[in-house]
């Protein structure tokens, strides 16, 4: 996700998102001309994929090369939550 923020080498487009989702949780990059953020939802997904990012009140923006750090953070809190679960 964090290469695909990067801006291309050139394009028309005004606004690309690219995002990923599972469960409750929403991780995505919006790229507006050369800038880029990184956004996190936790929520029904479903029904904030409908609306712009900046409308949904559980978003938390982040700079993009923060998204390795999300990644490891989720990560251990999927470990945890497994863990839990199995016992």
């Amino acid at each position: 996700m964090v290469r695909a923020a990067a801006p291309p080498a050139r394009t028309d487009a005004v606004s690309t998102e690219i995002n990923f989702h599972a469960g409750s949780v929403r991780v995505g990059v919006i790229r507006l001309g050369d800038d880029s953020v990184a956004y996190v939802q936790t929520g029904d997904v479903h029904k904030f994929a409908l609306r712009p990012i900046w409308e949904v009140p559980t978003t938390v923006l982040l700079p993009v090369e923060r998204l390795p750090t999300l990644a490891s953070a989720l990560g251990q809190m999927m470990t945890v939550i497994r863990r839990l679960l199995d016992k």
